[in-house]
């Protein structure tokens, strides 16, 4: 049936063959047009149809990658039943709408997904003025902003605003054929980010809520958000509980154990938050110049230092709203400095 092992593929194919994680559940590796490349997405085989999770963004090589899976295990589009996106983000949500109409498969999201897509694929201008004012006022230079610009508007063509078939919410169950899964609120990644847990399987359908060897990128990148890093906190917390056979993760290697995924990646933004804590120790200090403390020595391409500068942005304000750090404001410029 076309079916690989779980060894990272070779070369640059734009199609991978499935990898069959369970009876009937398969890992789809797909490229996507942003820095991360490859996305996965996963195929369910229920009683009453085929279940997609995720959709990859909105392009040409994402849909071959889409069809070609489903040939290999030979199925085809007309045999999708539903479609689950776990975020807004373009390389989650971006090919939901194709797939949708060319499947008539019923396509589920959370709540907040419907506000949050209309945002950010919807045009850029509108939100433009607000993302530089949140920019400039942390000391983003001019260039930098213009790079920042470039990135959203990019990023806002591989998406496309509903219809939605059904619309969940925290705690709600999703029934598929002889298939259950829990609704989890995530907000951390993504403002609107859900995992589904299917109880009786252990399985985690997590997003981009937990990778293996990576952290995701939890970034204050919008004036609407208040403490993404917060937000993320609380959902690892929540996902440390789970008892779990597969973590079924957006990037890289699914693996096991989410509770101990979960607790590692809090440490981690424990120790991150302290570095930054240090860095403004004696001087009040932007965003910007923190990012530069932070990771001035690395080498990094645009998007790495506009995702480098949000995260940072996101760690003073966590560290602001639990008075470990004070802010003010000159000329302009928000800077922070350690209470």
């Amino acid at each position: 049936m076309g079916v690989s092992t779980l060894a990272s593929p070779a070369g640059r194919a734009a199609t991978f063959a499935p990898a069959e994680l369970a009876p009937g559940l398969f890992l789809v590796r797909t490229r996507v047009p942003v820095a991360i490349r490859i996305v996965n997405l996963y195929l369910l085989r229920s009683r009453d149809g085929w279940i997609l999770f995720d959709c990859g963004a909105d392009s040409e090589t994402t849909f071959k990658s889409v069809t070609s899976a489903l040939s290999s295990i030979g199925i085809g589009l007309r045999d999708l039943r539903m479609i689950i996106v776990t975020h807004c983000h373009a390389d989650h949500v971006g090919m939901a709408q194709t797939l949708r109409q060319l499947s008539g498969a019923e396509l589920v999201v959370h709540k907040p997904t419907v506000s949050w897509v209309q945002r950010l694929y919807g045009p850029y201008a509108e939100r433009r003025e607000n993302v530089e004012k949140l920019a400039r006022s942390h000391g983003l230079p001019p260039a930098e902003i213009d790079d920042l610009h470039e990135f959203n508007r990019r990023h806002s063509g591989w998406g496309h605003v509903g219809p939605y078939d059904r619309v969940v919410s925290d705690a709600d169950e999703v029934e598929a054929g002889e298939f259950k899964f829990r609704v989890i609120a995530t907000p951390g990644h993504a403002p609107d980010h859900m995992c589904l847990h299917a109880e009786e399987q252990k399985w985690l359908f997590a997003g981009d809520h937990l990778l293996r060897n990576i952290t995701p990128n939890v970034g204050f990148n919008d004036p609407l958000l208040v403490d993404p890093l917060g937000d993320f906190e609380a959902s690892l917390h929540r996902t440390s509980e789970l008892a779990t056979t597969w973590v079924l993760a957006g990037h890289g290697t699914p693996f096991r154990d989410a509770g101990e995924r979960s607790a590692a990646v809090i440490r981690h933004h424990e120790h991150r938050a302290e570095k930054v804590r240090s860095i403004v120790r004696n001087q009040a200090l932007t965003a910007y110049q923190v990012t530069q403390a932070l990771f001035g020595q690395r080498r990094l391409s645009h998007d790495q230092r506009h995702l480098a500068f949000t995260e940072t942005l996101a760690h003073l304000v966590y560290l602001r709203r639990r008075d470990v750090v004070n802010e003010s404001e000159r000329d302009g410029l928000v800077a922070f400095r350690a209470a």
